[in-house]
């Protein structure tokens, strides 16, 4: 996440079956500090992907809720998550302590 974009990996294994589950969890530092954790069906995810199946903003990736996250940019395609398959895909901190992890099974 330091360039905002997806960092290819070398040499990826790949989704052994298909993706069933899409999973976030932010430690929200604005105003009073809360965990924010969203589990949803990996077709939801699929649906809320707009933009040509890309997510274009970490907000499109926690779905259900408002956190300091939302307006920052990253640029992720599905096609990039599927071929990486099951594990983390995003991990992002901010310098004030609140945290973003996003991954897929």
């Amino acid at each position: 996440m330091r360039e905002r974009r997806a960092r290819e990996e070398g040499k990826v294994a790949g989704a052994v079956g298909p993706l069933r589950w899409f999973h976030t969890v932010i430690f929200d530092t604005r105003g009073r500090q809360r965990l924010v954790h969203i589990t949803v069906p990996y077709w939801f995810a699929r649906r809320s992907a707009g933009h040509a199946g890309q997510f274009r903003w970490l907000g499109e990736l926690t779905f259900l809720d408002d956190t300091e996250f939302d307006p920052e940019a990253i640029q992720l395609s599905l096609d990039q998550i599927e071929r990486h398959g099951p594990g983390l895909i995003v991990d992002h901190r901010h310098s004030s302590g609140g945290q973003f992890m996003a991954w897929v099974e």
